[in-house]
């Protein structure tokens, strides 16, 4: 029998004045280098710089559109298939 996948706890931050969407993430301190590279520390300052229009998508697709169309306009550009590349 297998074991159920556990999710990693990600705790949102309470205070609700924060600036830009309500979604925002808490960021993690950690004393060693193994806690402090996982991939949920890695992605919560990323996650919690995205503007409204893509965190509130309302499906997976649209949030992978959303997500398209505001790296495009940026200097760095992650495609998934392939190794980063900077535009």
């Amino acid at each position: 029998m297998m074991t159920p996948y556990i999710a990693p706890q990600l705790p949102r931050v309470e205070n609700s004045r924060t600036r830009g969407h309500a979604f925002k993430l808490n960021v993690n301190r950690c004393r060693y280098d193994l806690r402090k590279f996982s991939f949920c520390n890695r992605v919560v300052n990323l996650w919690n710089t995205l503007p409204d229009y893509v965190v509130n998508s309302v499906s997976v697709n649209n949030f992978k559109n959303n997500l398209d169309r505001l790296w495009v306009k940026e200097e760095f550009y992650y495609d998934v298939d392939a190794s980063p590349i900077s535009l």
